[in-house]
């Protein structure tokens, strides 16, 4: 018998203090506690290719005594600057008793590996454990026809690769899910073990990670998780409240947009019946304030928006990062101050009731990428800057972070650089919202916002992350809204309660 446990598509960022550290840290355990006979890195361990993550990766493998291969992930390729030194550190040998990697970290096999691979098959039957990164399917015709042959010629006894974050299971042929708490689809983050027997048949068996899996919570802190779950009014909002009242959904959010032409009235009588049934967060999203060609818009929609959320006793509103180019703010300090005082003046209202101010994160967009001047508030810091300054003019500390993961995740290139998971540890804090959604793949490639998140462990989105920060303290439990356009909010949420009733 001989035991291979996968490593993959982790995204390790270079601090240590991110759940995706305990993922590792717990592959690495279970590995020791299965007696695996090697380990094998299959790309992508790093998010971004850099020494400090490489390193840790590095020197915890050294530490459990275990024999391993490492090949690398388009990732591992992002930064240029960073790349020959990381792969220094991660360079191991290319074989192991009955295990060849293929490096296929440009997409395309390493003439190097190509030559083996050649080699290898003209010696015929060996049966062996492949390992790379990029799936077949995103290989030229080449490469996948030297994988045919060696399959052929019984060299190959099984392919194994990473990349696309989600499991594929074929007589010689595996992908694996790996070990991103961000993306990792169709479950929690998993070790895959490949076992050849004594009669020279492969096998596979999958590992999750128990604390990534919020299904095998204790039932009060699942449900002390839902008590936080609601659903927003997008589209239509008195008729997403109905349901928000049959089903007692505990939070509930409104956009100014889409109300402000509604008799007050009628929406106090219908939260009114909301709130005996349960309802206990009521949030409102407000218009943006923008500057916009030397000029300051947005500022009377949002005056309208915050006596409406006195008015209907809101426990919280949420606004978006003002709209202006960062390259603005960092030439022209008079135009954030005035952006600054402004919006502080406008939720002053808000403020003096008590109301929580959510400001909401941004995110890269066609328009940004086009113009290569970005608009402001789509990082950590930035958003952190720009809350701290709020709470210094307004006089108050009951402004924080809406934290909108699908922004998070649709916001390339800086996604890669501020994961979620990186979101979570250095502004979890700070949060005194969410909004959830997934976000949907377009023919172009391009990403779209606000689908309907139905799973625990979506395509794209996973959940893991967020429930791992969660019960680790990282993050405040505060109200989550589900966002969604395409499709129900509501359905989104009857689905994600319905999967976590499954163990008890």
């Amino acid at each position: 018998m001989f035991t291979v446990a996968i490593l993959a598509d982790l995204h390790l960022p270079d601090a240590a203090d991110t759940v995706k550290e305990t993922v590792l840290d717990w592959a690495l355990a279970e590995a020791k506690a299965q007696k695996v006979d090697l380990i094998v890195g299959a790309g992508d361990l790093t998010g971004t290719g850099t020494e400090a993550a490489a390193m840790r990766i590095r020197l915890k493998l050294e530490k459990t005594k275990i024999p391993f291969l490492l090949t690398p992930g388009n990732a591992e390729m992002r930064d240029p600057a960073w790349k020959k030194r990381s792969s220094a550190i991660l360079a191991t040998p290319r074989q192991y008793d009955h295990v060849v990697l293929l490096d296929s970290s440009t997409r395309m096999f390493a003439a190097r590996d190509r030559e083996l691979l050649k080699e290898l098959t003209r010696l015929g039957g060996q049966n062996l454990l492949a390992v790379t990164h990029c799936p077949m399917a995103t290989l030229d015709d080449g490469d996948r026809k030297l994988l045919e042959q060696a399959a052929s010629a019984g060299t190959i006894g099984q392919l194994v690769a990473g990349h696309y974050h989600s499991d594929t299971r074929e007589v010689k042929y595996s992908l694996v899910r790996g070990l991103d708490p961000d993306k990792a689809a169709g479950g929690a983050p998993a070790l895959a073990l490949f076992t050849l027997d004594d009669s020279g048949n492969w096998s596979r068996r999958d590992i999750a990670c128990p604390a990534a899996d919020p299904r095998l919570w204790p039932e009060n802190e699942r449900r002390e998780w839902l008590n936080h779950l609601g659903i927003s009014g997008m589209a239509a909002p008195l008729d997403s409240l109905a349901l928000a009242v049959e089903a007692e959904v505990p939070a509930f959010e409104f956009r100014y947009d889409s109300i402000a032409k509604l008799d007050v009235s009628l929406l106090l009588t219908r939260l009114a019946a909301w709130r005996r049934r349960g309802g206990r967060y009521l949030s409102l999203q407000l218009p943006d304030l923008r500057w916009r060609d030397g000029i300051l818009e947005g500022d009377v929609q949002i005056a309208r928006a915050a006596e409406l959320a006195v008015e209907l006793h809101c426990d919280s509103v949420a606004i978006h990062a003002p709209r202006v180019k960062l390259s603005v703010f960092r030439r022209a300090p008079e135009v954030r101050q005035l952006m600054l005082e402004k919006m502080c003046a406008l939720l002053k209202p808000v403020t003096d009731a008590g109301i929580v101010v959510g400001v909401e994160n941004l995110h890269m967009s066609a328009r940004d990428h086009k113009s290569g001047d970005r608009g402001f508030g789509y990082t950590p810091e930035e958003c952190r800057e720009w809350i701290e300054a709020m709470r210094a003019v307004a006089g108050t500390p009951r402004i924080g972070l809406q934290l909108d993961i699908g922004h998070v995740r649709n916001n390339a290139p800086y996604s890669s650089l501020y994961t979620l998971s990186q979101w979570y540890a250095s502004m979890g804090r700070e949060v005194v919202g969410f909004h959830l959604h997934q976000i949907r793949v377009e023919e172009d490639g391009s990403y779209t916002n606000h689908a309907a998140l139905s799973g625990l462990f979506g395509k794209l989105i996973s959940l893991s992350s967020l429930f791992m920060a969660w019960r680790a303290g990282q993050l405040n439990h505060a109200p989550m809204f589900l966002e969604i356009r395409e499709g129900s909010s509501f359905e989104s949420c009857q689905a994600l309660r319905r999967e976590l009733d499954i163990c008890s």
